[in-house]
């Protein structure tokens, strides 16, 4: 995590102004990257509550320590069970009070605590959230790519079948797709999405709020050029992928696709991949590809 400047104490130590209530547990978000992201009520929960459930003490600790918080530290992740979740659960029965951190940013969108949430609800308990930072929505915002519909995808699959039917999936989304992915298999993605739609507008983010923050904004054939010119990536990798163009769209956007892609494949394959995407029957788009190639040669 990257520091931030020192804070007053007397702005953010102010135990009881954000009281917080016996039984309960505070989804809570903190820094995705600088330190000096988080809010004055997270800070004054997570010293406040009984106890901390974190996807890594190790990591969580960094940003106790910055703040002076010394809450106890109790581990929850992708390996706990059911019966990690009842000794929480059981202790927020008995009027304990819990905050629930990830690694990073917003707690819950792609992270295993949702489960120690749901099993909470269905128990009885009261859930409260202390909003925050969000790797997503800060992508989002630096991408320049339209804001006003999108989908969350979560992680790409790492099984290289189950990345490329992923990739068949967000194709033809009529608005705005964010994903996660890996820095060491951004490429390998990146080659079969140029392959499918090169001239697809795309942004990557990463080290979002660090020092080294960096953003390519472009099309998917240049990402790919970017990032195999960026071998040594770190961190977490958001990519944020343009709406697809559906055959709702005009006809226009349709042929301006089309015109796209056969820069780079064949009429065949070009008639192929808009039929798979855009559900249109493979002769018409054919017979479209090879109007336009021919309005190219002439």
């Amino acid at each position: 995590m990257q520091p931030c400047k020192s804070i007053s104490p007397s702005i953010i130590l102010q135990k009881g102004r954000f009281a917080t209530k016996p039984g309960t547990i505070y989804i809570t978000a903190t820094p995705i990257g600088n330190l000096g992201d988080i809010t004055i009520r997270a800070i004054e929960t997570l010293q406040s509550v009984d106890f901390i459930i974190c996807e890594d003490t190790r990591k969580t600790a960094i940003l106790l320590k910055h703040y002076g918080i010394k809450s106890k530290l109790f581990i929850y992740n992708d390996h706990s069970d059911s019966a990690q979740r009842d000794k929480f659960i059981s202790q927020l029965q008995a009027g304990k009070s819990a905050a629930l951190v990830s690694d990073a940013g917003m707690p819950l969108i792609a992270d295993p605590g949702y489960k120690l949430i749901a099993d909470a609800v269905a128990a009885g308990v009261e859930v409260s959230v202390i909003p925050g930072p969000s790797a997503t929505l800060s992508a989002i915002a630096l991408s320049a790519l339209p804001s006003d519909r999108f989908i969350f995808y979560g992680f790409m699959p790492e099984k290289e079948a189950a990345r490329q039917k992923a990739v068949e999936e967000i194709t033809p989304l009529p608005y705005t797709t964010v994903f996660f992915e890996s820095p060491k298999r951004l490429s390998s993605l990146l080659e079969f999405m140029a392959s499918v739609m090169p001239q697809r507008k795309m942004a990557i983010a990463r080290e979002i709020t660090k020092l080294h923050e960096e953003v390519y904004r472009g099309d998917v054939a240049g990402a790919l050029a970017w990032a195999s010119a960026h071998t040594h990536l770190k961190g977490e990798i958001v990519v944020v992928l343009d709406a697809g163009i559906t055959d709702k769209q005009t006809p226009e956007q349709l042929e301006s696709l089309a015109l796209q892609m056969l820069e780079s494949h064949s009429i065949k394959d070009t008639a192929q991949e808009l039929s798979k995407s855009f559900s249109i029957p493979k002769k018409q788009l054919y017979e479209l590809c090879l109007k336009l190639k021919n309005s190219i040669t002439t």
